[in-house]
């Protein structure tokens, strides 16, 4: 079922799994603005007892991230705004719902980087009773590069944390526009050699709390994925493993020079039908950079390494999506010889496969999604296969971007078991 565009001054509400089965609906369009705290009340309103039979256990998230009402609830301008053509979520329990409260690992924040006056952290997660010194699994957020934070972990990983001993590190990196994709690989690369120094990471964990940092899988999602490769082709030692989660790979690819509407989602993040191209073309018409301030597209505005939940900088993927510019926000060759540009073809995943290797790879990535094109890690993975390259390919059927944030029961476990594999002793990457 098709999931149309809201009617003017409207915002749309999508509902999973057990808001579905209550609501009987999909979705809903209702009347923007107000805010997100008024939320429970406005759906109590046309659902008798959704408060306490459903949205007690469910989380929300607005324009994708999640949101907690109690904190919006605290702030002193009645927080987060839902406006007119936002995508408001009620889906099943946030990471840090879904893990016991017992058993919820908690983060030990570090700075590993400082730029001018701007510190960029990470997160590490350690197992509470680990059976041996665990090793580092490093995951990157998606956003395109352009917007997201470290605590967007999904519920999984979280799991994983116990479940496989190991030791989770979530890291921000700066933000584009306002700086290039070689200045955020310098922050990957960074990163890792923090990790891995023993005058740094350890240094500012507790006496007790004993790490391998010889061994490293490094991870991401969505642009996160797109780090993780550049990790596996540039990083020298190579991580013992890469693990990239519906990657980006190809900023100069079809699917990112071609404009696109905005992603929908359902439940357990199966697709929906894609707005007609009408809807897209009276979306480029109305002009998509009206949604993102001037602040977030300028070049030459302040560089972050993160953005809070409410910002309206988390409209920059979609509006990159509409305006196929993703090129040019990370400041690539876009001229007549882009296609031609060696420096180009450095941040192009699968133009660097050969002169580089890769180290074990592993790739997911849905047939159906709409956020990061599948041909993106087709592509690579048959360049990797034709170079002798250990990679393991799942190309899910059915699967929209998120599937393993919107399902809470997504537990990747062909992911892991390749991780657990390869988590010993470096190795090529050759068969």
């Amino acid at each position: 079922m098709s999931i149309p565009k809201p009617p003017p001054d409207h915002c749309t509400i999508l509902y999973f799994a057990a808001a579905t089965s209550y609501t009987k609906k999909q979705y809903d369009h209702l009347p923007a603005p107000f805010y997100v705290t008024r939320l429970p009340n406005v759906l109590e309103e046309r659902y008798p007892g959704i408060k306490s039979k459903v949205l007690v256990s469910c989380a929300i998230t607005v324009n994708l991230d999640y949101v907690d009402l109690e904190e919006e609830a605290d702030k002193d301008n009645d927080g987060l705004l839902i406006t007119a053509g936002d995508e408001v979520a009620v889906i099943p329990p946030s990471q840090s719902q879904s893990v016991e409260p017992s058993m919820s690992p908690r983060a030990t924040t570090v700075t590993y980087k400082t730029v001018g006056k701007l510190d960029i952290p990470l997160d590490i997660y350690l197992p509470e009773q680990p059976t041996s010194p665990p090793p580092v699994f490093l995951w990157f957020h998606g956003g395109g590069l352009l917007q997201g934070h470290r605590s967007k972990v999904p519920p999984h990983f979280l799991r994983s944390i116990s479940k496989y001993n190991i030791a989770l590190i979530s890291a921000d990196y700066r933000l584009a526009p306002q700086v290039r994709v070689q200045d955020i690989f310098e922050d990957v690369k960074d990163c890792i050699a923090f990790i891995r120094n023993q005058s740094g990471l350890v240094k500012h964990l507790d006496a007790s709390a004993k790490i391998d940092t010889s061994r490293l899988a490094v991870s991401g999602s969505s642009a996160g994925g797109y780090l993780a490769f550049l990790a596996g082709l540039y990083v020298d030692p190579k991580p013992n493993v890469i693990l990239p989660i519906y990657p980006i790979t190809d900023p100069l690819g079809y699917f990112f020079t071609t404009p696109q509407p905005g992603p929908l989602f359902r439940d357990g993040g199966a697709v929906s039908s894609t707005p007609p191209k009408e809807a897209l073309k009276a979306m480029l018409e109305k002009g998509n950079e009206a949604e993102v301030p001037a602040a977030f597209r300028d070049p030459k505005a302040e560089i972050v390494a993160n953005n809070p939940t409410d910002s309206a900088r988390n409209k920059m993927y979609g509006y990159m999506l509409a305006a196929a510019n993703l090129a040019d926000l990370l400041h690539l060759n876009v001229g007549e010889d882009s296609y031609r540009d060696p420096e180009n073809n450095k941040w192009r995943v699968a133009k660097s496969v050969a002169a580089h290797g890769l180290p074990p790879t592993y790739v997911v990535h849905g047939d159906v999604d709409r956020a990061v094109g599948v041909d993106q890690a087709d592509e690579v993975v048959g360049v990797c296969v034709g170079e002798g390259t250990n990679i393991q390919y799942e190309r899910l059927r059915g699967k929209d971007h998120l599937f393993d944030v919107f399902n809470e029961q997504e537990d990747m476990e062909g992911m892991y078991a390749f991780m657990t594999k390869h988590l010993g002793a470096a190795t090529s990457g050759k068969l």
